[in-house]
């Protein structure tokens, strides 16, 4: 326990002196003259800080675990386009697309602030996580047992939301069709009526394919309605034009599918979800051609424009915006738009309120980054680039932000240890609580957080009311069975 404590202690010191050093010697960095010198630079200074944070929290947990993926995405959607501008690839990059990392519309010296930013408060992440974390062992409980109360609960939702959700989602798709994807979120389509309340009762889908597939252990059919209804949900969500919500899919299925246990994969098992990882790399990627221009391609012809080229390119290619979103925060924070000094957070907590509680202007909280920053950099409003929480933090604490980036860390430290423990001991609710809730810190990796605590209200805490109520009901048949079955015996 003291030798833990200790090397624990070591690993959280040794994150944040190597923040003091990286900005220690930023005045170097400032030095560097071209963007494609500096880029490159900071690829190889990001590959070794993610190694060290990987290795760390691998030291302190003894595995890999879910925070790794988080720091992985991190390197993909922050340090994608510098991966591409160390390996040769800035003049293609500047050819082929119009908005990039390489495009010249944020300077230099906000670029290299950005990646030190970005770093430190990774770097902060993991001191926390270090500190707090523990080691994480392997189950030894071989079986999995079903939980009728939770998949009753939902299969209740399942049915309840089926329809609405696919009409929500069909009508995205065929207008995605028609319109073409810039010009369906140029139109800015309002949804009311009907379709207002399809939208709205979409949220709690996902949820209830999650809880039955948990639940369902050893029952085929039930697993089948919950992936049926996963697959359904994913091929009508990418023909709407959307992509990134899937990481939150793959994410979850991943969860229940090798995490569920919480046992040791097979290197069999590792190999088979490297190859799907490409195959979804490759979907997302063909999607983004297909949306385009959905009217006059086939996603067929989709896939070999993504096999034409080099998919290592287009992948991060892809990824590599969201340091925009970041860049463009620090680039424009203070002096043409001041901190938001909190704000955005406070709102995040107003926005867990009923419409007509909520303040009647709540622009003024300055909650949704992306509404804010990116008609700067496009200079038009008709799309965006999304956000990203490191986007979302510095805006509202500044470099304070590096604080609040520990405590983040400590928070993710402690769901993590929660997940797999609730994964060891089957607990099936708790298991799908925080596998949501991680899923959705996955997603805040290139979006704004201020919806996370709405969403674990409604799709986490209400179904939690929900399975209680099934729980109790089940109970009390059973009490009243056995007690009419021990009059009977008495008699």
């Amino acid at each position: 326990m003291k030798k833990r404590l200790i090397n624990n202690y070591a690993l959280s010191l040794s994150s944040i002196v190597l923040v003091l050093f990286l900005n220690l010697i930023s005045t170097l960095f400032y030095k560097i003259e071209t963007i494609k010198e500096g880029y490159a630079i900071f690829f190889y200074i990001s590959v070794a800080v993610f190694a060290f944070i990987v290795f760390s929290a691998r030291a302190v947990n003894g595995r890999f675990t879910v925070y790794h993926m988080l720091i992985v995405g991190c390197f993909l959607f922050y340090f994608g386009g510098q991966a591409l501008v160390a390996f040769g690839y800035f003049d293609k990059l500047s050819e082929d697309r119009v908005f990039s990392i390489v495009d010249g519309r944020i300077p230099l010296e906000a670029c290299i602030t950005s990646m030190i930013l970005i770093l430190s408060i990774l770097l902060m992440i993991n001191a926390g996580y270090c500190l707090f974390s523990k080691t994480i062992p392997f189950s030894s409980n071989k079986q999995q047992k079903s939980n009728t109360a939770l998949l009753r609960c939902g299969l209740v939702i399942f049915w309840i939301t089926l329809i609405p959700t696919m009409m929500s989602l069909s009508r995205s798709a065929f207008l995605n069709f028609t319109l073409g994807h810039l010009g369906y979120r140029s139109e800015k389509i309002e949804e009311t009526g009907i379709w207002f309340v399809c939208s709205y009762l979409m949220g709690w889908f996902r949820p209830a394919c999650y809880m039955v597939l948990i639940a369902s252990k050893g029952k085929k059919k039930a697993s089948m309605v919950g992936y049926t209804g996963i697959l359904l949900y994913c091929i009508l969500y990418l023909l709407s034009g959307s992509r990134y919500q899937l990481i939150e899919v793959a994410f979850c299925i991943f969860s229940i599918r090798y995490l569920w246990g919480n046992k040791k994969l097979k290197k069999q098992t590792i190999l088979k979800l490297i190859a799907i990882l490409f195959a979804f790399g490759v979907a997302l990627k063909a999607i983004g051609y297909f949306r385009n221009d959905a009217s006059s391609t086939s996603f067929s012809e989709a896939l070999v424009e993504v096999f034409s080229d080099n998919i290592f390119y287009q992948l991060l290619s892809t990824t590599s915006t969201t340091f925009t979103t970041i860049s463009n925060v620090v680039f424009r924070c203070p002096q043409d738009i001041p901190f938001n000094f909190g704000k955005g957070y406070l709102g995040s907590l107003l926005f867990v309120l009923p419409s007509f509680a909520r303040p009647a202007d709540m622009t003024m909280l300055n909650i949704d980054v992306e509404t804010i920053f990116s008609p700067l950099y496009y200079n038009w409003t008709v799309s965006g680039y999304g956000s990203s929480f490191v986007a979302e933090m510095f805006f509202n604490f500044g470099y304070y932000s590096l604080a609040v980036s520990f405590i983040l860390g400590v928070f993710i430290a402690v769901i993590s240890e929660r997940f797999y423990k609730a994964s060891s001991n089957s607990d099936h609710f708790s298991f799908f609580f925080y596998m949501y809730l991680f899923s959705e810190l996955l997603w805040a990796i290139r979006s704004d957080t201020y919806l996370i605590p709405r969403h674990v209200l409604l799709y986490c805490l209400l179904p939690y009311i929900f399975y209680l109520l099934f729980k109790n009901a089940m109970n009390k048949d059973k009490s009243i069975y056995y007690s009419t079955v021990l009059r009977e015996e008495t008699l």
